[in-house]
C-alpha cells in the first residue's frame, strides 16, 4: 500500500519557516516537533530567505510571520469571485485594496 503524499499551504510554509529563522531554532527541532520531512523544511527555510533577500533590494518593509499569512488570506479572498459582494465595511474594503497593492510589491 503506498503512502499518500501530504500537501501544505503556502501560510504553513512561510510560518514553519519563520519558526526557523526567527527564532533560531534548529531545522532538526522543528522537524521533530512538527513532523515533516527535513528536506522540505530546507527548501520552505531556504526560498524565505531568498525572498527576504530580494525584499531588501526594494526598500520596502519586511511583513511579519503573521501579517504575511493574513496577506496570504487576504490574496485568496482577492481571487474569489464572490468577495466583492461580501464585503460590507469601510475597513474590509481597506483591507482588500491593500492586499492588492501589495500582491504587485511582494513576493
Amino acid at each position: 500500500m503506498s503512502a499518500s503524499r501530504r500537501k501544505f499551504s503556502t501560510e504553513f510554509k512561510v510560518e514553519v519557516a519563520h519558526r526557523v529563522i526567527d527564532s533560531g531554532r534548529s531545522i532538526n527541532e522543528v522537524v521533530r516537533e512538527l513532523g515533516v520531512l527535513e528536506l522540505s523544511l530546507r527548501n520552505w527555510v531556504r526560498a524565505e530567505h531568498r525572498r527576504i533577500e530580494a525584499a531588501k533590494g526594494t526598500g520596502l518593509d519586511l511583513l511579519g510571520g503573521t501579517e504575511r499569512v493574513e496577506l496570504l488570506r487576504l490574496r485568496k479572498q482577492v481571487t474569489s469571485p464572490l468577495v466583492l459582494h461580501e464585503l460590507t465595511s469601510p475597513a474590509q474594503l481597506l483591507s482588500l485594496m491593500q492586499a492588492i497593492w501589495f500582491r504587485s510589491y511582494v513576493f
